[in-house]
């Protein structure tokens, strides 16, 4: 546990999950009241199936570059996808209206994002969070 937040690690961890590089936490900004979450309804925001939150205001969900670490921890842990998986979903769902979330261009910028509005959703790498953000648990759903 880092935070209050389960870090998702896409193996089995041999010791301290956090020196993963694939392991990630969830954020969100500070007051959004959402505490946990499921895998499934993580990936639901992330495949853009669920676009509001249940307290109110559209899901603004955040991806990391492709290819980092913790980006590719997200992709095969929670969307059960690799980024080529994913770049074919995204392009058919391009041609019913349905656009990919966001890709921003490093952690920081993540993070200055979501602590910047109350109804953005995140991952960044486990260690990364700040006090601009909280971290929201994921539970298993299986």
């Amino acid at each position: 546990m880092v935070g209050g937040a389960l870090l998702i690690v896409p193996s089995p961890a041999t010791g301290d999950a956090a020196a993963d590089p694939r392991a990630f936490v969830v954020i969100v900004h500070p007051s959004n009241p959402t505490a946990a979450i499921t895998r499934t309804e993580l990936e639901r925001i992330f495949r853009r199936s669920r676009r509001f939150w249940q307290h109110g205001g559209k899901i603004v969900p955040l991806n990391l570059p492709f290819g980092l670490p913790a980006r590719i921890g997200f992709s095969r842990t929670v969307l059960r996808s690799t980024d080529a998986e994913l770049v074919t979903f995204w392009n058919r769902q391009y041609f019913q209206g349905v656009l990919p979330p966001a890709v921003l261009h490093s952690v920081e910028a993540v993070l200055e994002f979501v602590a910047g509005t109350p109804t953005a959703i995140a991952y960044v790498p486990a260690g990364r969070e700040n006090r601009g953000v909280r971290t929201v648990r994921v539970e298993s759903d299986e």
